[in-house]
């Protein structure tokens, strides 16, 4: 799986391994996908025409390869003092959040898997022209724009380890999501209107 967090700017490091050369050119090629995509928005800017996504077939290929290799995702899991804070930014209803609450919150020493909030980081590695995803997990949903800033979310996991995700609107040429759960980051194949992928968690 490759990892898609900013390169920061500092001493020069030590000799990259296998495993770093090859998250370095995927990393490439969503950077040069991106700046292609700024390149052509500022362009259609410009000539009055919305930027759409363009990516090449060897960057889909590619990306369809990782997804098959990918390994269950870690989600940075929500401390029981900060649950209270992370449900006001869910959206729920009030009976909903009041459940939710009960279920993250309740500690039962014969559950050995108990529902637990967690996050994720959302978003558009190419242009952004307007996709949206919906995200279910534990029972929620919950519809994200993505943007070329990333956002993060809250989540519950539940006993099946599992995050889906579904793409709801194309704004043109794919919808193209990034997720960053942890330290761990992967550009997802651009997914089409209806179509739903399931991202394995720890």
């Amino acid at each position: 799986m490759k990892h898609l967090e900013p390169q920061q700017q500092g001493p020069q490091p030590a000799p990259a391994s296998p495993a770093t050369k090859s998250w370095s050119r995927l990393n490439i090629l969503i950077a040069v996908a991106a700046t292609t995509a700024i390149l052509g928005f500022g362009m259609s800017q410009f000539f009055g025409q919305p930027p759409t996504d363009h990516v090449s077939d060897s960057t889909k290929a590619e990306l369809q390869e990782n997804m098959a290799r990918m390994h269950p995702l870690t989600p940075t899991r929500v401390p029981v003092a900060d649950i209270q804070k992370t449900l006001d930014t869910m959206r729920l209803e009030p009976a909903a959040k009041r459940d939710l609450e009960r279920i993250v919150t309740y500690r039962d020493k014969t559950n050995t898997e108990p529902t637990e909030l967690a996050l994720i980081t959302l978003w558009d590695f190419a242009a952004e022209d307007g996709d949206i995803v919906e995200v279910s997990s534990g029972g929620y949903q919950i519809q994200v724009p993505l943007m070329n800033v990333p956002k993060e979310i809250a989540v519950p996991i539940d006993k099946s380890h599992a995050i889906t995700l579904t793409g709801v609107r194309d704004g043109g040429g794919g919808i193209t999501v990034a997720v960053m759960a942890g330290a761990q980051g992967t550009s997802l194949p651009p997914l089409v209107q209806g179509q739903t992928i399931t991202l394995p968690t720890d």
